[in-house]
């Protein structure tokens, strides 16, 4: 909005000085002026090319940013599942143990039959493997 209007105090200067010669006394004062226009539209076209680029920069930044949460989202549901994992792989297998333990006992406790599976239970259960 602003190069358009220095565009046009721009053409209406120079069209003023078509109609002079250049030994009139107002020619050099238009000239000046013409240079003054050029220079501020100058200026005007960098503050816009610093905007958009200023504007590019904090868009990509709140890309960034927001590539980050959805990364953080992701590795918050793995660090989730991988604990309920590793506490399944912990308390299934003592369970399965406590459960035939106890079986174990019960068949047992009755006889003086002693089952190969429930010592071989009891002498493993406090052994830990990788």
């Amino acid at each position: 909005m602003v190069n358009k209007v220095l565009e046009e105090e721009i053409e209406r200067a120079v069209e003023k000085m078509k109609n002079m010669k250049p030994e009139d006394p107002g020619y050099k004062s238009a000239a000046e002026a013409v240079a003054t226009l050029q220079r501020a539209r100058i200026d005007e076209e960098k503050l816009e090319f610093d905007d958009r680029k200023n504007g590019d920069e904090l868009e990509f930044k709140y890309m960034e940013r927001d590539a980050q949460v959805e990364v953080m989202k992701v590795e918050k549901r793995k660090f989730t599942i991988k604990c309920i994992l590793d506490g399944a792989a912990i308390v299934v297998p003592a369970a399965l143990y406590a459960f035939f333990g106890v079986k174990g006992f019960k068949f047992e406790q009755t006889g003086t039959f002693c089952s190969q599976t429930n010592k071989f239970n009891l002498g493993n259960i406090f052994k830990f493997r990788k």
